[in-house]
């Protein structure tokens, strides 16, 4: 391991054991508070003394980037002053970071995309015909069928089912990655602990269920579970049907190009290699959750209805539930 590598371990080892956060959430922000000293100081360094450089505040305010960027990157600062306390400072940061969720918040409510998203937006309908396009490129390379899986072949069986799962039932983040796969019985095996703390499909013979506890809100949602639609059932379960011909060790649903299950960070990458190659922009999953709300809502509707919930006292839950109804 590297000089720079040691450093973002023991800083992640720091914020896990101080902040009390998960393990991937101390690598972000380790990273953030990393790249941080870098780009405003002399670099970072493991005492955190970077952090008492009075430029800093007056640099971050004026650094030309996104408010989403200048948020991440004051929110880093908080987190490494947990590590080292500053009461002052920290309370000037805090402020700041509150004018920041103020002008985040109002520039979400315009419903104008940023030049940002407007880089990465696609119709919706264009990633619906490269899915079909992909579907049939798979059929005609016979990928599935060779008695000998390669890497490449592996590469455009995931590019398929990935774009299929982000499509044929609304887009989640990047937790597909992780999802195993289970029958009736095997499922009927797990003890509580794994059937509450793993995301997996349970495939049974008339339907398919995917069924979410790990993912980033889990903790307010809880466990979120649900049938898919049939299209997307019938190709998951050709997938595991290749998948336990191949591998019948793994549980896995995506495997990486060394045949062991994938990361989110990978499956992130698969995705935006994809979208890089057919559309040359590279689509993140929160850029697809953004198309797909966008093609099926109005913002001007949505906008209304939270008005109209407003003036008339109640949440826009209680409107959609006990209010709106059909007609015909």
């Amino acid at each position: 391991m590297n000089l720079k590598g040691r450093s973002n371990k023991t800083l992640t080892d720091r914020i896990a054991d101080v902040v009390k956060c998960k393990r991937n959430s101390a690598r972000t922000y380790a990273s953030t508070i990393v790249r941080l000293a870098n780009l405003f100081t002399n670099g970072y360094t493991d005492d955190l003394k970077f952090l008492k450089e009075d430029s800093l505040f007056e640099k971050l305010k004026r650094h030309n980037a996104s408010l989403h960027t200048k948020r991440n990157l004051t929110n880093a600062v908080l987190i490494a002053l947990k590590l080292e306390p500053n009461p002052k400072m920290s309370d000037k940061y805090r402020k700041y970071l509150l004018t920041l969720n103020k002008q985040v918040d109002e520039q979400a409510k315009s419903g104008v995309l940023t030049d940002k998203q407007k880089a990465k937006f696609v119709d919706w309908s264009e990633i619906i015909k490269l899915r079909k396009l992909l579907a049939k490129q798979l059929r005609l390379s016979q990928a599935m069928k060779r008695k000998k899986i390669s890497g490449k072949d592996m590469k455009m069986v995931n590019e398929h089912l990935a774009l299929c799962c982000l499509t044929m039932t609304p887009p989640t983040r990047l937790d597909w990655a992780t999802v195993r796969f289970y029958n009736t019985k095997s499922f009927g095996k797990l003890d509580s602990e794994a059937k509450t703390s793993e995301n997996m499909v349970i495939i049974r013979r008339s339907s398919v269920t995917i069924v979410w506890n790990q993912y980033k809100t889990a903790s307010k949602h809880g466990t979120v579970s649900h049938e898919l639609p049939k299209d997307l059932s019938r190709i998951i379960k050709r997938h595991v049907k290749f998948l336990t011909e191949h591998f019948p060790k793994n549980n896995r649903l995506f495997l990486n190009a060394k045949f062991e299950g994938m990361s989110r960070t990978s499956f992130q990458k698969l995705l935006e290699t994809l979208f890089f190659r057919y559309f040359r922009k590279r689509l993140s999953v929160s850029a697809i959750r953004r198309i797909y709300l966008s093609s099926k809502y109005s913002h001007k509707m949505v906008r209304e209805a939270q008005e109209d919930a407003r003036k008339m006292m109640h949440s826009v839950s209680t409107q959609q539930t006990h209010y709106i109804k059909k007609t015909e």
